[in-house]
């Protein structure tokens, strides 16, 4: 299992919103967030897709904490449909 500190959870983070945006609501889906949590991130950042996958994120390691891995992110990830952003966040462990 792989567990990161904060500040290395940020180029993971980067990846995700820059490259599946607009499926930031799967995303919360797969990462077991709440329908009542996913609503305030929709009514906090309406229309700005990239800060609410950024908040769901953010989330999602927050109440985790060391549960929150990035072999788990990228189960999530694949499950949304995006092999190639799981394979990103791969090739990112490796270095």
């Amino acid at each position: 299992m792989f567990i990161l500190l904060l500040l290395e959870w940020k180029p993971y983070f980067k990846i995700i919103s820059e490259m599946m945006p607009a499926d930031w609501k799967q995303l919360a889906t797969n990462l077991d967030l709440s329908f009542a949590q996913v609503r305030d991130v929709k009514s906090e950042h309406f229309g700005d897709c990239w800060m609410c996958c950024q908040q769901v994120l953010d989330m999602w390691r927050s109440s985790n904490g060391e549960k929150a891995t990035v072999d788990i992110l990228i189960i999530a990830v694949r499950e949304a449909g995006h092999q190639d952003v799981a394979e990103n966040l791969e090739a990112l462990q490796l270095d």
